[in-house]
């Protein structure tokens, strides 16, 4: 089944503000991870079976740039802040705790290898 759902919340409408980035499954592929560059925020959707909006989350961060789910641990980039962010992810609704800030120069991407 093919959805189509906005990143940005109701009240934004100016999309030329807004860029997405990053899009991540959880490790179970129940829950939906992506970006937005310009309101630096995490959108969290589950697949249920169709694709529905759970929240937004500040990312803690200016100008998210990557994501990456490890088991039940979600971790952004923020370029712009210099900073990693870590959130635990709730393997029950999907929904995210801030953990912690890690500062880092500039990060782009991250990978587990």
């Amino acid at each position: 089944m093919i959805s189509k759902l906005s990143l940005l919340p109701d009240k934004e409408k100016n999309l030329s503000d807004y860029t997405g980035c990053a899009i991540k499954f959880s490790k179970d592929k129940k829950f939906i991870f992506t970006c937005i560059r310009g309101l630096d925020s995490i959108s969290v959707f589950s697949i249920n079976p169709k694709l529905e909006l759970i929240k937004h989350i500040s990312c803690f961060g200016k100008t998210p740039r990557d994501i990456l789910v490890i088991d039940n641990y979600l971790l952004c980039a923020n370029q712009n802040s210099n900073s990693i962010t870590v959130f635990d992810i709730n393997k029950n609704t999907g929904e995210l705790c801030y953990k912690s800030t890690f500062n880092i120069p500039h990060p782009a991407c991250i990978i587990n290898l």
